[in-house]
């Protein structure tokens, strides 16, 4: 590695160590190290071991949920604005979702010149969404074969490099509006299963930090943060969306195409779910 780039990641290093000391959280202290294996190691190799113990883990997951939900030991559904949704024994049935989402998108990225297997390995998705109805799980789905299937490179470029500062302006212009009670900042958070009045609660308690709060915590103040972008400036710190902003543009400048498909998935799920943060699963980040 060039100087200058050893520099940066010891830098990086040492600011991710120091704020999950501070906020008493390691995921992106072990999303840095995750990042730091892929420059050594093939990134190939990486998200084929993802994606095997991924899928390994699903189908434990699934196989145990099934045994106890015939014999009854455990809750067998839940209600959930109107709609009966099972949690696979999580605490929410977005967890079990976006484990199945990114692996499926590991699938994805090692077979995408394969358009056959991709498409059949959509089918333990759909099946899958039948039980949870995650909306999250089957938007990245449908964006991910709308991609394999248009492969506009023009649109792609764009969107990797910018996707970071339209999805930033889509989110504070919903917390603004919401705020100011307007009609359309409403429809927005209500599609968004009031990510938007929970995200605006975080932010006029807890403000936006610079390198992380170590006095955050979101049960106690009755608050539900699933947007990853507000959790890094409340929790983390606003230096992490430069870091951010600085892995997609050189993702973009790479001639890569499936690498800049997987940033833009990676940018749209980090709207809906925090669990983006984690490298381990959600693996885009350490393609740069």
């Amino acid at each position: 590695l060039p100087r200058n780039e050893m520099l940066l990641l010891i830098f990086l290093g040492i600011v991710t160590f120091v704020s999950s000391i501070l906020i008493f959280n390691f995921t992106l202290f072990t999303s840095y190290l995750l990042y730091i294996l892929s420059i050594i190691e093939d990134k190939n190799k990486i998200i084929k071991t993802i994606f095997c113990s991924s899928l390994i883990a699903i189908i434990l997951v699934i196989i145990f949920y099934t045994y106890n939900y015939n014999i009854g030991t455990i809750a067998k559904v839940h209600e959930h604005n109107g709609r009966t949704r099972h949690f696979f024994g999580y605490a929410s049935p977005n967890i079990i979702s976006y484990y199945t989402i990114w692996t499926f998108l590991a699938y994805y990225y090692l077979n995408f010149c394969n358009k056959k297997k991709v498409f059949l390995a959509t089918i333990p998705i759909i099946i899958l969404y039948n039980f949870t109805k995650s909306n999250t799980m089957i938007l990245i789905l449908c964006i991910s074969l709308a991609f394999l299937i248009l492969n506009n490179k023009k649109i792609i470029n764009f969107l990797c490099k910018n996707g970071l500062l339209l999805i930033l302006i889509f989110l504070f212009t919903s917390i603004i509006l919401y705020d100011k009670n307007n009609c359309i900042g409403i429809q927005i958070n209500n599609f968004l299963n009031q990510r938007i009045y929970y995200s605006l609660k975080a932010i006029k308690t807890f403000g936006i930090s610079i390198i992380g709060l170590n006095n955050i915590n979101y049960t106690q103040n009755n608050i539900i943060v699933d947007i990853a972008y507000i959790n890094l400036l409340c929790k983390f710190g606003l230096l992490y969306i430069f870091i951010l902003y600085f892995i997609c543009n050189r993702i973009g400048k790479k001639n890569i195409y499936i690498d800049k498909i997987m940033m833009i998935l990676w940018l749209i799920f980090a709207l809906s779910e925090t669990a983006a943060l984690n490298f381990m699963i959600c693996f885009a980040p350490i393609l740069d």
